[in-house]
C-alpha cells in the first residue's frame, strides 16, 4: 500500500480547474525537492462547477453588467480576456453570473435546463455567437452569495491550517473585516501561499 500524500490540492474537476491544479502541483515541487515524488502530492476533485468554456471570447470586455432585464443573467465575467486562455488550455472561460431567490423558477433549473434558458441570450452580447463554440458547460449554484457577518464574528473565524495535515481552508468566510472581492482573495491566496511553504520547509 503507498504512502499517504504529504499534501492534497483539493479542485474543481473541469479542465480549467485541473490545469490550474497541476500548475500548482508542479510550482510546489520544484521549489520543494521533497514533494517531487509521485505520490507527494495528490490532486482530490471536488464536486461543484461554474464555468462555461468556448473556443473563443464571446466579446473584448473582462466584465459587463446586464442591465436588460429581458436577458436572464445580471453578469458576463469573460475571466480569458484578463488572464491569456493559453493558461486554460486555450479554452475562453466565461461565468454569466445572477442572483436568485431560492424559489425561482430558475433556482430550481437542471444544468441543462439552465444552459437552454441563458443560450439563447448569448447572441445578443455578440451576434455572431454560435452554440458550436460552447466546448462545456457547467453549472453551479449556493444558497447564500456572501458570509452573514454577526457580532463576534471574528472570534469565529476558522483558521487556514486545518485539523487534516496538510489540508488548507481558505475562502471568503476568512476575509473579513472586508467584504467579498477577487482582489481580497488574490491577496488570501498569496497569504496562504506563503503559509505552505513556511510549512513545507
Amino acid at each position: 500500500m503507498s504512502a499517504s500524500p504529504s499534501l492534497r490540492i483539493g479542485s474543481r474537476g473541469s479542465a480549467l480547474a485541473l490545469i490550474q491544479a497541476r500548475e500548482v502541483h508542479a510550482r510546489l515541487a520544484a521549489a520543494h525537492p521533497e514533494l517531487a515524488g509521485e505520490d507527494a502530492i495528490a490532486i482530490e476533485v471536488i464536486k461543484t462547477t461554474g464555468d462555461l468554456v468556448l473556443d473563443r471570447p464571446l466579446s473584448r470586455h473582462y466584465w459587463t453588467y446586464v442591465g436588460d432585464r429581458s436577458i436572464p443573467f445580471l453578469g458576463i465575467i469573460e475571466h480569458t480576456n484578463f488572464i491569456s486562455a493559453e493558461n486554460y488550455g486555450g479554452g475562453h472561460i466565461v461565468y454569466l453570473t445572477n442572483y436568485l431567490a431560492r424559489d425561482s423558477k430558475m433556482y430550481a433549473m437542471t444544468s441543462e435546463e439552465l444552459y437552454r434558458e441563458y443560450l439563447p441570450h448569448l447572441s445578443r452580447i455578440n451576434s455572431e455567437f454560435d452554440e458550436s463554440w460552447v466546448k462545456e458547460y457547467h453549472h453551479h449554484k449556493v444558497d447564500a452569495a456572501q458570509p452573514i457577518v454577526t457580532p463576534g464574528y471574528a472570534e469565529t473565524i476558522p483558521d487556514h491550517r486545518t485539523p487534516i495535515s496538510g489540508l488548507y481552508l481558505a475562502n471568503t468566510t476568512q476575509i473579513y473585516p472586508e467584504d467579498r472581492g477577487t482582489n481580497y482573495s488574490v491577496r488570501m491566496g498569496r497569504e496562504v501561499a506563503v503559509l505552505i511553504d513556511r510549512d513545507t520547509n
